[in-house]
C-alpha cells in the first residue's frame, strides 16, 4: 500500500506529465513518458527537498515546492534528449 505523500507525489508528477502533453501533443506511448518523468522528478524532488531541509510549500510530509519543480525538470530534460520525437503541433491550414 502506498503512503498518502508519495500517492501525492505520484499525482503531481501525473499532472505535470499530463499538462507537457496537452501543450506539445503526441500519442499514448509519448503521454506515458511523460507521466514516467513526472513520477520519477516528482520522487527525486521530494527526496532532495528532504536532504537540503526545504519547508516552502509544505502540503503535509510533502514539498510542492521541490516536488513539482523536480518533475517539470525531468520532463523538460526528457522533450531536450528526445526532441527529435517529440511532435511538434501541426497547423492546418483551412481550405
Amino acid at each position: 500500500m502506498l503512503s498518502p505523500s508519495l500517492s501525492f507525489e505520484l499525482l503531481l508528477g501525473t499532472v505535470c506529465g499530463a499538462l507537457v502533453h496537452l501543450v506539445l501533443g503526441g500519442g499514448g506511448r509519448l503521454l506515458f513518458s511523460f507521466v514516467v518523468a513526472g513520477w520519477v522528478g516528482a520522487i527525486i524532488g521530494q527526496v532532495v527537498g528532504d536532504v537540503m531541509d526545504v519547508h516552502i510549500l509544505m502540503v503535509g510530509t510533502t514539498n510542492l515546492l521541490t516536488c513539482v519543480l523536480g518533475a517539470c525538470l525531468a520532463i523538460g530534460l526528457m522533450v531536450l534528449l528526445f526532441w527529435q520525437r517529440v511532435p511538434h503541433r501541426a497547423h492546418r491550414r483551412l481550405d
